[in-house]
């Protein structure tokens, strides 16, 4: 894609402007990913950094869906040495191997988003540079090697290491980590095992952690919720059932987003009867009965709204003082805890657990039941799915856009 001259020269005089973002933005992004003659190349951008050098407002460069190689990494790496202003570097989908990654390690940028380039384990090199702060590497083919490598960096804070090839052994190496890192992202790392969700308990953490679409089983969600640093856990879309989210029940968590799972009244009860949580987001839980919409805010909640219930740090201070409620927050997730298949007494039990004074007995008649209330004798007779259906929905995707960092602009976790 020829770079206008004009737009060389309105970049090189401070007159290029990209009104749709609040700092200053050098957007250009590749308009066909299937037409070369759209896109960017190493020398389009050799052209850029010399214009770039003169301008002294853009601070974020945007150069997503390109044909940008390795050289261009360079190019973009020496950029960022002699004008220290550039601070974020956008490079989603291009053609940056190891060897691009190498050179950006030497880089002065603070962000950079790498998503969607064939770097593999290389990306570790990352670790390195000096000045980053947060780093996109989705859709890397990265594994634990180079996670592992990524997690001795001394400056990294956020790391994005969705849709890899992670197992969960690298979450060993946060045990030797300067504590630094305060948000990771594994979304859609199929291969995660929960049994290395293990290394969470007693390392040094992240306080935000982002599994999406990653399964998560009984025994993962047990190490999850002893870890002493987790304040926030995003669980979009895990095929969580009411075992796994009465383990989660337990967690000390200040945040804890639970959408699109399979969770009934009988896991939800458990989970409103954890006085920590400051949110707790369990919309897209279709299994939930419409009583227990209604009786949730009965439990020390002071907002809530379609399964999103919110407190503020004083009333959870508040709350935290009950000696009341916490008896009865451990007595219930004992019952529920010693309960793999509910009988007909301990269900009884827990269904009917009662925080301070609001008693609610949901309809689960053995089966899960639709979002509308008590499931019909028609319904009842019909099978309900092991498994959550298309995981893949516009519901899930905005929810995963709301609690996402974004990486080059401002975060945006209510």
């Amino acid at each position: 894609m020829p770079i206008d001259k004009d737009l060389l020269e309105r970049i090189q005089q401070n007159r290029y402007t990209e009104p749709c973002f609040a700092e200053p933005t050098l957007l250009l992004i590749g308009d066909d990913q299937n037409d070369p003659d759209n896109m960017l190349t190493d020398e389009d951008v050799a052209l850029l950094a010399k214009a770039l050098q003169h301008n002294t407002q853009i601070r974020k460069l945007e150069l997503d869906g390109n044909n940008i190689s390795d050289a261009g990494a360079e190019i973009l790496a020496a950029l960022s040495r002699e004008c220290p202003s550039f601070e974020s570097l956008s490079i989603i989908g291009n053609q940056i191997t190891a060897k691009g990654a190498a050179a950006l390690a030497k880089s002065l940028f603070k962000k950079i988003d790498l998503g969607a380039n064939p770097i593999g384990d290389g990306v570790g090199q990352l670790a390195l540079a000096p000045r980053l702060k947060e780093l996109g590497a989705d859709e890397c083919q990265v594994t634990d090697e180079g996670a592992r490598q990524l997690f001795n960096s001394k400056t990294l804070t956020l790391i994005d290491l969705s849709t890899n090839k992670i197992t969960g052994s690298c979450l060993e190496g946060l045990a030797s980590t300067n504590g630094v890192l305060e948000r990771l992202i594994l979304c859609q790392n199929k291969s995660l095992q929960g049994q290395y969700l293990r290394f969470l308990v007693h390392s040094k953490a992240p306080a935000y952690l982002d599994l999406t679409n990653v399964r998560i089983d009984e025994q993962g969600a047990s190490y999850l919720a002893q870890s002493q640093s987790l304040q926030e856990l995003i669980l979009i879309g895990c095929f969580i059932k009411d075992p796994v989210a009465i383990a989660l029940s337990q967690s000390r968590v200040k945040r804890m987003v639970l959408a699109s799972n399979w969770i009934t009244d009988r896991g939800g009860i458990a989970l409103l009867h954890n006085p920590y949580y400051l949110y707790l987001n369990l919309r897209g839980n279709r299994a939930l009965t419409s009583e227990f919409t209604q009786n949730a805010l009965k439990r020390d909640y002071q907002t809530g709204e379609n399964n999103l219930f919110t407190r503020t740090e004083e009333y959870r201070q508040a709350l935290l003082k009950k000696p009341s409620l916490n008896t009865a927050l451990a007595n219930s997730n004992h019952q529920a805890t010693n309960a793999s298949a509910p009988s007909s007494s301990s269900s009884s039990n827990h269904e009917n657990a009662s925080l301070n004074g609001a008693t609610f007995t949901p309809h689960l008649n053995g089966k899960q039941p639709k979002a509308g209330g008590k499931r019909s004798a028609e319904e009842q007779l019909t099978p309900v799915p092991d498994e959550p259906a298309q995981l893949v929905r516009t519901e899930e995707n905005e929810l995963q856009k709301k609690h996402r960092p974004n990486f080059l602009g401002n975060n945006n976790s209510n």
